[in-house]
Order: C-alpha cells, then structure tokens, then sequence
C-alpha cells in the first residue's frame, strides 16, 4: 500500500491553488440580464412617453417590481442609470466613426455623414428632452463644419448653419414621419438636400 496521501481529484485541486477567474455564475449573469432589460424598458418608456414608474418598468421589462427596486432602490434611479448608460453608448458609437476625408468627393461625403445620423438616430431617440445630448449636438455640427471645409472656406455662416441643420437628428426624425421610417428613402433625400444646399452654393460664386 502506497504511503502517500489519496491524491485529490484533479480538477478541484487544480482550481485550488490557481488564480481564480472571474467568471460569473448563473446568478450574476441572470442579474446582468435584468438590469440591462430594466435599463432598457425605461428608454421605451421614455420613448412612448409613458411615466417609467416601478410597476411600469417591471411590466416593461418582464421582471419583478421588487427586482427592480432591489437592483436600482427607486423608479428615478433606474431612468438616471439608463439614461446615463445610453448616453455612454451614443458617444461611443460616435466616437468609433472615422474621420470624413475633405479630399473625398462631395456625394460620398453626405453619404458617410447620412448613414452616421441614421445610427445615431435610433439610439438617441429615447433621450429626446433629457436634455442629455446638447453636448452632442455641438459635435455633430463640428464634424459637418469639417466634412464641408472645402465648401464653407467662404465662411457663408448662412449655409453653414442650414448644412449643420440638415443633419441634425431631429432633422433625420422629421425625415421618419415623411418617408414612413425607410432608411433608403431618408437617406436619398437627405442626401439630395445636402447636394442642392452645397453645390447651389458654388455655382452661385
């Protein structure tokens, strides 16, 4: 008989000793979840107008009134998190856009710039009158300012304001209601917008 020790299973030994990982367990990945359900409901709520109350978000989000309360103590404190969170979101996306060649030709420009405003448009919408995306606003106008240079050198502030409104989100959200929410077709008349504005504007100098 062997005078050493049963050795023990070696899985467990080995989870022993080693570092641990920190991968979570059925528990905090159901936790996860839920909050980000939570979050999510109260910026449909927000985007409905409805009330994001306690009952509201739960109902929304198909979880427990009490695991609402338990993960964010009260209705205000789910909307500030969401709301934050999404904000969080709506500037990294901006902020992983390559910067627009001045050099590029004018239509795939606006192109570029349209198909951004698109992406932005539907993450920003439930934080419509948080007054959470002025900060945005005055970026979205400094990369238009950029992409047109070339054509704005004159320093018409006229058009550069009528440019810079154009592809405002709460432009491409009037663009919605006309062309019943087709991304193809907001896309084309934005586009066409931006192309009259800009080259009338040349061919008038």
């Amino acid at each position: 008989m062997s005078s050493h020790p049963a050795r023990p299973d070696v899985a467990a030994a080995d989870t022993k000793g080693a570092p641990t990982i920190d991968a979570p367990d059925g528990r905090v990945m159901r936790r996860r979840r839920n909050m980000d359900a939570v979050r999510l409901a109260v910026l449909e709520l927000l985007k409905d107008g409805e009330q994001p109350t306690l009952a509201a978000i739960a109902d929304r989000a198909g979880v427990a009134t009490r695991s609402v309360y338990r993960y964010f103590g009260d209705a205000e404190t789910a909307v500030t998190d969401a709301i934050a969170a999404r904000r969080t979101r709506v500037f990294e996306v901006f902020k992983s856009e390559p910067t627009i060649s001045q050099s590029a030709p004018i239509g795939d420009r606006l192109g570029m710039l349209v198909l951004r405003r698109l992406r932005l448009d539907r993450l920003t919408e439930p934080l419509d009158g948080t007054g959470e995306l002025d900060d945005l606003v005055e970026a979205l106008d400094h990369e238009v300012r950029l992409a047109f240079a070339p054509e704005l050198e004159s320093g018409d502030e006229q058009l550069a304001l009528l440019v810079c409104g154009l592809f405002r989100l709460r432009s491409v959200r009037s663009m919605r209601e006309v062309f019943d929410d087709v991304d193809q077709a907001i896309a084309s008349a934005m586009i066409h917008a931006g192309l009259n504005l800009l080259t009338a504007r040349v061919v008038s100098v």
